[in-house]
């Protein structure tokens, strides 16, 4: 399953099977609408954690390790990879998910935030 999320920063929201391998393709847009250059972004986390427990993360991405720049960077595509097992221990309820970015010029922005959705364990 690959879910395409980034129009909007907030209410970005996705169902995952728990236990199961998930890409989500995160477009990075600016204010007007148009994807940004990704070329200068240093540095890229993805946290989910219990909404009961905000302060902390039960699974973390960073770039290059589980985000990636998806494509040309002038598209401002990233791709987070959710793998088999990462989330084999969570419990099946809502968790709280968000993606904080940092550039060169020493913009630093949380570039979404929403609702992680684990329905289940997936039987294949």
């Amino acid at each position: 399953m690959e879910g395409a999320i980034g129009s909007t920063k907030t209410g970005q929201n996705f169902r995952h099977w728990r236990g199961d391998y998930q890409p989500i393709i995160v477009t990075i847009k600016d204010a007007n609408g148009d994807p940004i250059d990704l070329t200068g972004l240093l540095a890229a986390v993805w946290e989910a954690s219990d909404y009961e427990a905000l302060d902390t993360a039960l699974l973390t991405k960073k770039l290059n390790d589980g985000i990636e720049i998806h494509g040309a960077a002038a598209n401002g595509q990233l791709l987070i990879t959710i793998s088999f097992g990462d989330t084999g221990e969570f419990n099946i309820k809502h968790h709280y998910h968000e993606l904080h970015c940092k550039y060169q010029d020493g913009v630093q922005e949380t570039a979404m935030s929403g609702d992680m959705h684990l329905i289940g364990t997936h039987v294949a």
